[in-house]
């Protein structure tokens, strides 16, 4: 101890130091370390599950992107059929409209062709009797003009004839 009296120390304020030391060191440790380590694994423990909390909602934000990208999927699927049917609903449609026109076209055609070929009996009828009209009367004015001699009665009911059925 006396190598501590040389160096200045004095070994009951020494020992006094000491023993506050160790008092104080008790008392941190008691009041200050053990409620610090209690407060500190407290918040190790919510950051542990702060963590956890978050993985799980990652996962459940992955899971429901994977549901949306199928639901997603499934709606494009859908649209897509939906499209192919109405594509189909259209060209049915346009098909039968197609076919409606076309037989009403043909309507119009045999109409037309029916109304064209009664004018033409009608006008071949009407020329008949015009021409033989004409040919009567060609005939009626050689006979007045006195050829009637020379050309037989017979003959002239034969060109008479022959022209109506020509006709």
């Amino acid at each position: 101890m006396e190598i501590l009296a040389n160096l200045g120390i004095d070994s009951k304020l020494f020992a006094a130091q000491l023993v506050n030391f160790a008092l104080l060191l008790f008392i941190l440790h008691r009041f200050l370390y053990k409620p610090l380590l209690v407060i500190l694994q407290k918040r190790s423990e919510t950051i542990e599950k702060s963590l956890k909390e978050a993985a799980e909602i990652e996962q459940r934000v992955k899971e429901t992107a994977k549901m949306q990208e199928e639901i997603l999927a499934t709606a494009r699927g859908e649209a897509q059929a939906i499209l192919v049917k109405a594509q189909a609903i259209a060209d049915e449609k346009q098909a039968a409209a197609v076919e409606k026109a076309e037989k009403k076209v043909a309507a119009v055609i045999v109409d037309a062709k029916e109304k064209i070929a009664a004018e033409k009996r009608q006008m071949l009828t009407e020329a008949r009797e015009e021409l033989g009209g004409l040919v009567i009367t060609a005939v009626e004015k050689i006979l007045e003009t006195g050829l009637s001699k020379q050309i037989p009665e017979k003959l002239i009911a034969d060109v008479v004839e022959k022209t109506k059925k020509s006709i």
